[in-house]
């Protein structure tokens, strides 16, 4: 099919489209000379995408950390290479150990002068790889489109993520008549219900079950009917590492937090118990059993790491076993067993 020649544009004018339809209506950024196309086609859209011009990238990179973990949705970071990626990276980090869905673009040396040791160039592929769930360059203009919507999808999907896109500042002037992309949609896996029974079975015959809430994902309803499962069974819930607000901790049923610093008793608890399970905790067994004080400790609990979304475990159509509970996640919980009024095993009574 013949693209008209109306739709020519450069390639900062067509990443900047793209972002329009992925549904972008903020970045954060520090300007730089690398990326100056992109800057010029955000001017243009200035009316639909706020930019925020921060004074460190460090402070952009945080700020679109935050934007992503309030939202939901891909906080973009615009940097220049060199200094400004290095700085940046304190929030891709950030966005990695917090599953943030997040999107760095990085002004890049031209095509022309890779691997010439060209001012302030670096392989942002290597640099950024342990730390982020992508990290790519876009050498041909014609497929920015591809990129950034696959840069969507991955932050966005499964476990969330910071992606890194850099962007070679030859291939943001050329002019393609290449075609929108369509706008993405997240992908989250969908639990086997095989894996139910065995929960439910480990749930229901351990003497002292406890639940290790954490992760992305958690909405305030998804909050209130982990919290209405929990009391209606007696079972402790204890979070993870900067997660404390998933639970509340007024709750009877609150056995406070197993981050790097959690009390004692908590962890005892949780090492002598045989039946954790884990809420979309990625960290869970290492926050359990690799603190300073459990160091030399033997761990006997047995864990169950449900690493999933919480919106797909909530979709009674895929997690319920008894059709007439609508997939409540206070009756029936990743398709486990209805509460009672009376649980299987005794009471955890009060941690203190």
């Amino acid at each position: 099919m013949n693209i008209p020649i109306s739709n020519a544009r450069t390639g900062g004018q067509l990443l900047v489209d793209q972002l329009l339809i992925h549904g972008l209506d903020m970045a954060f950024c520090v300007p730089g000379e690398s990326y100056l196309e992109v800057l010029d086609a955000l001017f243009d859209a200035r009316n639909r995408i706020k930019l925020i011009n921060a004074r460190h990238e460090a402070g952009a990179a945080n700020m679109a950390e935050a934007y992503g973990k309030l939202t939901g949705k891909p906080g973009i970071c615009l940097v220049t290479r060199g200094p400004g990626a290095c700085h940046a990276a304190v929030g891709v980090h950030t966005a990695f150990q917090d599953s943030t869905p997040m999107i760095l673009l990085i002004g890049q040396v031209g095509r022309d002068m890779m691997d010439r040791e060209a001012f302030q160039e670096i392989d942002y592929r290597q640099m950024f790889g342990p730390v982020a769930k992508w990290a790519a360059q876009i050498d041909v203009t014609a497929r920015i489109p591809e990129y950034i919507a696959r840069a969507f999808h991955i932050a966005t999907s499964g476990r969330p993520g910071p992606v890194v896109l850099a962007l070679p500042e030859d291939m943001l002037t050329e002019v393609t008549q290449a075609g929108d992309a369509v706008c993405y949609q997240p992908t989250q896996p969908a639990p086997a219900p095989a894996a139910f029974a065995q929960i439910r079975e480990l749930l229901d015959g351990a003497k002292k079950p406890m639940i290790l809430a954490g992760g992305p994902g958690w909405s305030d309803r998804a909050c209130a009917q982990l919290q209405g499962f929990a009391e209606a069974n007696g079972l402790p819930v204890a979070t993870s590492f900067r997660r404390q607000d998933t639970f509340d901790n007024r709750s009877s049923c609150f056995a406070g937090d197993l981050g790097t610093s959690g009390p004692p008793a908590s962890q005892s608890e949780d090492e002598s118990g045989n039946g954790v399970s884990a809420l979309r905790e990625q960290s869970v067994l290492k926050s359990a059993s690799s603190g300073v004080a459990n160091q030399s400790r033997k761990v006997h609990s047995s864990y169950v790491l449900v690493q999933l979304c919480v919106k797909d475990c909530l979709r009674g159509s895929r997690t319920s076993f008894n059709p007439n509970t609508s997939g409540d996640f206070t009756a029936h919980p990743f398709g486990l067993s209805r509460a009672t009024g009376s649980p299987n095993h005794a009471p955890h009574g009060k941690i203190e």
